[in-house]
């Protein structure tokens, strides 16, 4: 399964590409926490590129069609001056946004449908070629929608198809959140940096570990000091 992160510093963009993910998602809240008032969306999506070295997907609104087209040919110009990375926008699923998302994707920017929480939703998204749909789990639940039956006709719909949108689940909050789109056959989701650690932490590992010390500790060189490991009887056994 493909990780997107939602990143709010330039620490976590980084731990982000380290951990494999394939770019950065933005919304209006995340852009504010990074950046502040001060900086326009072309700025931010500019900074990011360049703090992060991953393609950055903005999101973007407008009050029309031509609104929103506009906005996101402005935005998209930051990748064309830097030529460090790729720019992609994430647009509402309306009326006005799946017909921009039509224009845009003609002219070769991909494009995540956003907001997305029916099975009619995702098959328009097809129809206006997006790059991607993400349907909103934990925000669908509290609006009494079943939104793992929900992403599961979408991936029976849309392995039908050639060359479908992904299917990247966001408003994730929880582990229980990842293992819904998991099992319902997201192809990614859009993912905090502190949830991915919660899917790496692990106290069974962190044991392990330590078992796996002691017998690195009787290794001529090795330094185990890092583990803090406790006394240990030396005729107890370390299963490796």
């Amino acid at each position: 399964m493909k990780l997107y992160i939602a990143a709010d510093t330039k620490e976590n963009m980084l731990l982000g590409k380290r951990l494999g993910a394939k770019a950065i998602l933005t919304n209006a809240k995340i852009v504010l926490d990074l950046y502040g008032e001060n900086m326009t969306l072309q700025e931010s999506t500019e900074r990011m590129l360049q703090e992060s070295g991953l393609p950055v997907f903005q999101s973007i609104h407008g009050e029309s069609v031509k609104d929103i087209i506009d906005k996101g040919l402005s935005v998209c110009k930051a990748a064309g001056k830097l030529n460090k990375a790729e720019v992609g926008l994430k647009i509402i699923a309306s009326r006005d946004g799946f017909q921009a998302i039509k224009v845009l994707s003609e002219q070769g920017i991909k494009c995540i449908v956003t907001g997305l929480y029916t099975v009619h939703q995702a098959m328009v998204a097809a129809q206006v070629k997006a790059f991607a749909i993400s349907p909103f789990i934990a925000r669908g639940k509290e609006a009494g929608l079943d939104m793992e039956e929900c992403i599961k006709a979408i991936r029976a719909i849309y392995d039908r198809m050639q060359n479908p949108p992904e299917i990247l689940a966001a408003s994730i909050r929880t582990l229980k959140d990842v293992d819904l789109a998991a099992r319902a056959g997201a192809d990614g989701v859009a993912i905090s940096v502190a949830l991915i650690k919660e899917m790496i932490d692990c106290e069974y590992s962190r044991q392990t570990e330590d078992a796996f010390g002691y017998s690195f500790a009787r290794i001529k060189g090795e330094d185990v000091s890092y583990l803090h490991l406790p006394k240990k009887n030396d005729t107890e056994q370390t299963d490796e």
